[in-house]
């Protein structure tokens, strides 16, 4: 019991030491808030800690693939933002939430096929209020 306790108070030492590790990286270094999340969801992701680290992804696209990878989904995220440019990773992610994956339906959502085209159009209030496809 004794050992549990010391464990759960090294963790939350740990935590709390890791809080403040960001805050002075932020306040010293001038880190933004925007790094200091990355920072913190890479801990989690250490395929994109590795990618980023290595030169194989930069800055700008780890910061979007921590927006929706979880432990869970990060090989799936990388492999689907492998050979794209930031803004197609961008568009990628936009519309996913954590623990989604790249092609589970969530993007688009309000969005409806157009007869013709086949392409998504973004779904607009007619004039007596119900949702159309423009």
């Amino acid at each position: 019991m004794a050992s549990a306790v010391a464990v759960r108070l090294e963790g939350a030492a740990w935590r709390q030491a890791h809080e403040e590790l960001v805050r002075l990286a932020t306040e010293r270094a001038g880190l933004d808030f925007e790094e200091g999340r990355v920072a913190e969801a890479l801990e989690e992701l250490p395929e994109t800690a590795r990618d980023l680290q290595s030169g194989a992804i930069n800055f700008s696209l780890a910061r979007e693939l921590t927006r929706v990878a979880t432990p869970s989904t990060e090989r799936e995220w990388l492999e689907a933002a492998r050979g794209r440019t930031v803004r197609e990773v961008e568009d990628l992610v936009s519309g996913h939430r954590p623990r989604s994956l790249p092609d589970d339906g969530q993007r688009n959502k309000g969005a409806v096929s157009s007869s013709r085209s086949g392409q998504k159009s973004p779904k607009w209030p007619s004039a007596t209020g119900s949702i159309s496809g423009t």
